[in-house]
């Protein structure tokens, strides 16, 4: 992908698309597996509560 051809919304409305279901993923295994959470104390300051 030629990311010159894209404006700058263009570009972030695709990254949107193309990692939604990667965080949407990330997000859900923070919130099943709070033993992880609690070993990576750094990580819950910036998951969604």
């Amino acid at each position: 992908m030629n990311y010159r051809n894209y404006t700058a919304t263009q570009t972030i409305e695709w990254l949107k698309m193309e990692f939604q279901e990667v965080y949407s993923n990330f997000y859900k295994e923070l919130g099943e597996n709070k033993k992880w959470c609690c070993q990576h104390p750094e990580m819950t300051s910036s998951h969604p509560e």
